[in-house]
């Protein structure tokens, strides 16, 4: 159907111009992730941009075009765009030595009938209610439905599944992991304590050849039993889903009768390991160590490294949110940065009281550091 249509990718000539790699997919020319597409649009002329994973608009030159190794160079990269939904295999990386694995016996799906709730349309930023909306019975049920109706995933396909850690997020993510599953989803993989930051979800959707991914967060929003929830999702390219699946996913929320689900026995989200379940995969995985191996293959580490021993100073305030694990384990543990160098670095239900947006008004005390001697 039209939202798996796979992108199309021709290498092409064109008579008296410059040669081109010629990509079709959903969206407006440009700088831009490619996304499924209902319909096909306009020629993006673009070049890959090894590393960022992203596409970027440009001419590949003719002295560029005309250079047969480059070609097959930029051909191999282009592959990793177009991969089309898979079924599950379990994959190699830096999380692969993890404990012995549990079996759990097998499970039943049940249907569940229950009216349309009229406010889930979710932006490109996801869908984001007050958690006192989130934590009524089947909100987070109808929502995910919608998605997995929308989406249609093969049988066996593979999921990712994190948050920011704040209130409500061990409880959503055990609720969409029995929808998952009774929708087809034959492996899992969730972050150690329901922990992925949004840049860490992403390059792990990449890295496994997920077929989309599930982001628990309200972004800057304020957390706690008052405060905000949010539920995004990503597609194979670990970017968020465009315009036109979300507002497919709020039209099918609008006149869906209810959902399915499996009784899926609590899941341990602290200890990293498999779980197999009636033949389905969960893996909880560090959600810190892929990244940072990306991370480092990026940035030269040593040079960072040598810089703080010759006596400079960093200050990273992570404000009790999900990036406190990520800076202790690059900054401090990688780069050597002295430990005191991190502020608020437990991730927090409640952010700690605070606001997570690193403003000049919210992180005053850090602005204040910033300027001080």
């Amino acid at each position: 159907d039209g939202i798996h249509a796979e992108m199309q990718v021709e290498i092409v000539g064109r008579a008296g111009n410059a040669g081109g790699l010629l990509c079709t997919g959903a969206g407006r020319p440009g700088t831009r992730q490619f996304q499924r597409g209902r319909e096909r649009d306009e020629l993006d002329e673009v070049a890959f941009i090894q590393g960022h994973e992203r596409a970027e608009a440009a001419w590949l030159g003719p002295a560029l075009w005309n250079n047969v190794a480059v070609c097959k160079h930029v051909w191999t990269i282009a592959q990793r765009f177009v991969h089309t939904f898979r079924d599950a295999e379990l994959h190699s990386t830096v999380n692969e030595n993890q404990p012995g694995t549990v079996i759990v016996s097998t499970l039943d799906i049940t249907d569940v009938s229950f009216p349309p709730f009229m406010d889930q349309r979710p932006g490109t930023a996801g869908l984001r209610r007050t958690v006192s909306v989130f934590s009524q019975p089947h909100y987070v049920e109808m929502f995910t439905q919608a998605v997995f109706s929308t989406l249609r995933l093969p049988a066996g396909s593979r999921l990712v599944i994190g948050g920011d850690g704040r209130y409500f997020n061990s409880e959503a993510i055990q609720r969409l992991m029995a929808v998952a599953i009774a929708n087809g989803v034959g492996e899992i993989i969730v972050g150690q304590h329901g922990l992925l930051s949004t840049p860490a979800a992403s390059h792990l959707i990449r890295q496994r050849h997920a077929a989309a991914g599930f982001i628990l967060t309200a972004s800057h929003n304020p957390g706690g039993p008052t405060g905000d929830f949010g539920l995004k999702f990503n597609t194979p390219t670990g970017g968020q889903a465009p315009e036109h699946v979300t507002d497919e996913v709020f039209r099918i929320s609008q006149r869906q009768t209810g959902y399915r689900r499996v009784e899926l026995p609590a899941v341990d989200l602290s200890r990293t390991g498999i779980t197999r379940v009636g033949g389905v995969v969960l893996e909880v995985v560090d959600p810190v160590a892929d990244y940072a191996a990306l991370m480092e293959s990026l940035f030269d580490f040593q040079r960072i490294a040598d810089w703080l021993r010759a006596g400079h100073r960093l200050r990273f305030d992570a404000m009790h949110a999900v990036t406190g694990p990520y800076a202790r384990r690059l900054l401090v543990d990688r780069l050597g940065a002295p430990p005191d160098c991190l502020l608020h670095a437990e991730p927090l239900p409640d952010f700690g009281g605070l606001h997570p947006d690193p403003n000049p008004i919210d992180a005053a005390g850090l602005v204040a550091e910033a300027r001080g001697p």
